[in-house]
């Protein structure tokens, strides 16, 4: 029976009850039964809904409105929400950081406080130092962005929540109109819950973690496409100039002349080569990995000779990334760094290969610079002006944009209301300060930078927002003073701006939550949804998300149905749109599809079977390049599909009949399709070094699974170690943290050598740079094995016995031990 939210009043309150569309109506019902997780696209109305549920609740139980949010910016925006619904005179605590206007929830509780706005960290913190707030207190625990549950604070607040209020798991979004849900309710929300573009394991692992049930709009959907407006996406392309282009070809044909070397190849540390493209995140590692190694040598001499070529081609790499994010010249100066000029000092032998690139390379520069000759300071600025040497092409292709949109603006009357997504800090301090040089654009948009708490060092300057700079930002673009953010992803969830109708991803936009998070962010309609992409780039990310858009709801839809009970088969992922897998198919294994079409019809106008189409398609071996693992039995086997009709149906026909026999043999979609499984991976060195995170399990659980005899490393020793080292985990932790790479430094003074490791590490949401030193004959190591212990990161020998090395080699073998989940 459906519930009437017009009927739902307050005791001596005045009221602002929500308003239900149609399609928010049908949510409404579905979520007030158990807990569940609302998937409404952004601009949707979640919170429209939640308010809703949030006001039933409260008079039906007279217990409190717990409302989390993982963002402090955040956390005002929705108190405003929750105190209009409760109603006048009622309160609504807000908690954040230091700012907490209740210190615990005993007072929370004396103050008589209706509801609570929360950050995740300091709710999970109170829960457990008061369990009643759960248990007596709380009627609805409204979880924000709920798809980052899967791990950190709010999915220690699930567990938490759970094993003091056992209840039965939430299975359908069926209303039996009998069973009253556990108190309290558990409500999440969120628009994004498929991470990937391809793949739905992370919906199911959310689902794990919660226990809720998924609900989604099925019956009002015309409703939902009629009032909620989609940005128009738009895909946009830059090249380099010819400067930038040059500058880039040169130094890829030296970088690979140079590999070719056959001083370098007969080198023991470079021999083994680079197996990634110049610039590229495994072709830094690879330098840094190589630098490292002619520290280390075991005698304690140094390889300066591949040193200083690693260095080298290192700079080419920082290079190239400052040519995309900086500009021409400051790609320039970081080729001539002091540190290469340094190591090809002591190394004359590598600096008769290195310092004829060199010389080429300014010459080149020379030339171009008659090209674009430096601009004169008293020359006026007020128009977007190009020097390479000064501005990248991106960056400048970014700036012509935002004159076209602003001269489009002005000469319609309308107002504009912006935000452009950048990867780095350092890019949105140097993109808003690039904006704001030009008075024409700095005018008309008035930017402001908006990223997380902590500093960065940007062009030497130390820069960072506090909480308070935050929200004061926020606040200005809410009231039109600022027209453009520019920010990182901190922006790109939860931030409810109703006038905003631009968006701009000038980053990578490396995942559909990402994608659909900040294009929800474009809320008015007509709106504006940009697309940065370089020209060269294969696979442009526009449209491949765009595809993926469409296929979120359908995954949605079959995580829902595949654990319902008693419903039908659940839909195979690859239905939606079998022509998309079946590319994405020979992209991955290199497999071209063949096709033959045949038109049958006749000249007496027969259209019996008038069009028959035929794929074929034959299995390669596993030497797939993305490495894809196909079973034996299918290898080098041709599959052929034949359909007849229509010259549409039969090629629909024939794309969804090749998709079903590839499937079948599981190799359509691949293991990124499969449902995930909750594991803790740990890394088992070919010497029986035991690597894994502090506490991810004891060393009774090490002993029962691995070894009888299991000890913790707590020193160097270079017999234990065999061909792995400290320094060669420490960077792979790092990398597996997505922090940048260590950065080192090896001093000698007569016998005495010393090394100095420089890591950064996250505290706080921070980002800070650590010192770990150390001097012997192995100093490097012993360094590393002091920044691992700071990092918790444990390390245990005696476990070799596990499986038979003697097979393995030196590969690394990478072992899971599966975690079993509270019980439901």
């Amino acid at each position: 029976m459906p519930v009437s939210l017009t009927s739902v009043t307050t005791d001596g309150r005045t009221n602002t009850v929500p308003k239900l569309r149609p399609y928010q109506q049908e949510l409404f019902e579905k979520a007030i039964r158990g807990d569940s997780i609302i998937y409404l696209p952004t601009g949707g109305g979640k919170t429209v809904v939640a308010a809703a549920i949030a006001h039933y609740m409260r008079r039906k139980h007279e217990k409190r409105i717990v409302f989390v949010v993982n963002r402090v910016p955040l956390v005002a925006q929705q108190a405003k929400v929750l105190e209009s619904v409760l109603g006048k005179g009622s309160r609504v605590a807000t908690v954040r950081g230091g700012k907490k206007s209740v210190k615990s929830w005993s007072v929370l509780v004396d103050e008589g406080c209706d509801g609570v706005v929360i950050t995740d960290s300091i709710f999970h913190e109170w829960i457990i130092g008061s369990p009643k707030a759960i248990t007596e207190d709380t009627c609805l625990v409204v979880i924000d962005e709920v798809h980052n549950a899967t791990g950190g604070c709010l999915k220690k607040i699930f567990e938490y929540i759970h094993r003091i209020c056992p209840r039965e798991p939430q299975r359908c979004a069926s209303n039996d109109g009998v069973s009253e849900p556990t108190l309290p309710l558990l409500l999440g929300l969120t628009a994004s819950p498929v991470l990937s573009f391809t793949r739905s394991d992370s919906l199911n692992k959310l689902i794990d973690v919660t226990r809720c049930r998924i609900v989604n709009v099925t019956e009002k959907m015309d409703n939902l496409l009629q009032e909620v407006p989609l940005p128009l996406t738009v895909g946009v392309e830059y090249y380099l100039s010819p400067p930038e282009e040059a500058f880039l070809f040169y130094l890829q044909r030296a970088a690979v002349a140079l590999q070719d070397n056959l001083k370098v190849k007969k080198n023991a540390h470079l021999r083994a080569g680079f197996a990634c493209p110049v610039a590229s995140d495994g072709y830094i590692n690879r330098c840094n990995e190589i630098k490292v190694k002619a520290c280390s040598g075991t005698s304690g001499e140094v390889d300066r000779f591949a040193y200083s070529i690693a260095t080298f081609l290192l700079c080419v790499s920082q290079a190239f990334v400052k040519l995309n994010e900086v500009s021409l010249g400051s790609a320039y100066k970081t080729v001539m760094d002091d540190k290469l000029f340094k190591s090809l000092q002591e190394s004359p032998e590598s600096a008769e290969l290195v310092v004829p690139i060199l010389e080429g390379l300014m010459k080149l520069l020379r030339e171009s610079r008659h090209k674009y000759p430096e601009r004169d300071p008293g020359q006026d600025d007020s128009s977007v002006g190009f020097d390479p040497f000064e501005v990248s092409s991106r960056v400048q292709f970014l700036l012509q944009l935002l004159s076209w949109i602003g001269k489009h603006v002005e000469a319609n009357h309308v107002e504009v209301a912006g935000i452009i997504f950048c990867d780095t800090r350092a890019s949105v301090f140097r993109i808003t300060e690039a904006i704001e040089k030009i008075p024409t654009l700095s005018s008309l948009y008035k930017p402001r930078a908006l990223v997380g708490k902590g500093k960065t060092l940007v062009d030497g300057e130390e820069k960072g927002m506090t909480d308070a700079q935050q929200r004061d930002v926020i606040d200005e673009f809410r009231k039109g003073n600022t027209r453009l953010l520019v920010a990182t992803s901190l922006a790109e969830e939860g931030l409810d701006i109703a006038q905003c109708n631009l968006v701009i991803r000038y980053d990578s936009c490396v995942s559909l939550r990402s994608f659909v998070q900040s294009r929800g962010r474009a809320r008015r309609r007509n709106a504006l949804f940009i697309v940065f992409e370089h020209a060269r780039r294969e696979i442009k990310v526009a449209a491949v998300a765009m595809k993926a858009v469409r296929l979120q709801d359908f995954l949605v839809n079959a995580v829902r149905d595949a654990i319902e009970v008693g419903t039908r088969r659940a839909p195979r992922v690859w239905e939606e749109s079998p022509k998309f897998w079946l590319r994405r198919f020979e992209r991955r294994h290199n497999a071209p599809i063949e096709r033959k079409e045949t038109d049958c019809r006749t000249d007496f106008g027969s259209h019996t079977h008038p069009f028959i189409v035929e794929l074929t398609v034959t299995i390669p071996n596993n030497s797939s390049p993305e490495k894809i693992v196909i079973p034996k039995p299918y290898e080098g086997k041709t599959i052929s599909v034949k359909a007849s009709g229509g010259r549409v149906k039969a090629r629909q026909y024939a794309e969804y009949q090749l998709c079903e026999e590839l499937d079948k043999r599981g190799i359509l979609i691949g293991e990124d399709g499969e449902r995930a499984r909750s594991i803790s991976t740990m890394k088992m060195l070919s010497n029986g070094i035991l690597v894994c995170e502090e506490g991810s399990l004891s060393t009774s659980e090490l002993r029962k699974l691995f070894s009888r005899n299991p000890t913790a490393i707590e020193t160097y020793d270079r017999k234990d170690w065999g061909p792995h080292t400290p320094s060669s985990v420490l960077r792979d932790s790092l990398r597996r943290r997505r922090l940048p790479a260590p950065e080192i430094h090896i001093n000698r003074s007569g016998d005495e050598t010393r090394a100095e490791i420089y890591v950064y590490m996250r505290r706080d949401e921070k980002i800070e740079q650590r010192r770990f030193a150390a001097s012997g004959v192995c100093a490097l190591e012993e360094a590393a094995m002091k920044a691992l212990k700071h990092m918790k990161i444990q390390l245990f020998t005696g476990t070799g016995h596990v499986e038979t090395t003697d097979d393995i080699g030196s590969r690394d073998l990478a072992w899971e031990s599966e975690t079993s989940e509270s019980e439901n």
